[in-house]
């Protein structure tokens, strides 16, 4: 499945970059960038996710993705129009929403998190006093999986990188489609990203990170314990520290980061 969902995305790109000029960004470089590969890695993972595994967790994939890319669409398309420069980080949308303007970032948290909750509902079974908790935690890692990649969407190449690593770590078992489809957009954006001629921007970054989300959702409840503690802590951490400064002060992340790029 992963094949088939690269070939139709690296199919699907360049004709997007011609149909949306106006999806461009200026990159870290000072480079014009094409947000249209993110647009084609959320449709083709979209397509492979609805052709893949049946069940909830088909279902629960395909309207946390969704919800994801429209959301990181708006806020690619239409938010970055107006909002400043201190309207980043969850600090700076809920600043901005107390001045009255509704950012790009809190529309996120809107449409993602309410997606992601009715998503880990579907995946959560059982009987008992602590499906709710379990639904939860769930609901979180959806979330926060999808927040995470984006977060990591600043330099080139870098969230595709950690994409593609997770995804393949996460292709067994029933859910494991859910993950393939992912691994097969990414794989077939990642060059033109580390190339500097697309993006994922927000549509992209969202999506995919909400598929890894579903994915690690669908696990038993203490990996998705350990997968919520951990994106959290890493959330919050994105508050306070820049991770790229993190990953250019350690040599292993750094060269890591590094690979396929041109700098």
């Amino acid at each position: 499945m992963a094949a088939a969902v690269a070939g139709a995305v690296r199919c699907a790109d360049p004709l997007m970059a011609r149909r949306f000029p106006a999806w461009t960004r200026t990159n870290y470089h000072g480079q014009a960038v094409t947000l249209t590969g993110g647009l084609a890695a959320a449709l083709g993972s979209l397509v492979g996710t609805a052709t893949g595994t049946a069940g909830a967790t088909r279902r629960a994939a395909l309207l946390a993705a969704t919800a994801a890319a429209v959301a990181g669409a708006y806020d690619d398309v239409v938010a970055s129009r107006s909002e400043s420069a201190e309207d980043k980080g969850l600090r700076g949308h809920f600043a901005a929403l107390w001045d009255g303007r509704v950012s790009g970032g809190v529309v996120k948290v809107l449409v993602i998190g309410s997606a992601s909750a009715l998503s880990a509902v579907m995946l959560t079974s059982g009987p008992g006093r602590w499906r709710v908790l379990r639904a939860g935690l769930r609901a979180l890692v959806i979330a926060e999986s999808a927040n995470m990649i984006n977060l990591l969407d600043l330099r080139p190449g870098r969230a595709g990188k950690v994409v593609t690593a997770s995804s393949l770590g996460l292709l067994g078992g029933p859910s494991g489609s859910v993950a393939a489809a992912g691994l097969g957009a990414t794989v077939a954006v990642l060059p033109d990203d580390l190339s500097e001629r697309t993006m994922l921007g927000d549509c992209g970054a969202n999506a995919l990170g909400a598929l890894l989300g579903v994915r690690l959702a669908a696990a038993g409840d203490l990996p998705v314990t350990i997968a919520a503690t951990a994106l959290g802590m890493l959330t919050l951490a994105s508050e306070r520290w820049s991770f790229n400064a993190v990953i250019d002060s350690c040599r292993p992340l750094r060269a890591a980061d590094r690979i396929g790029r041109r700098a």
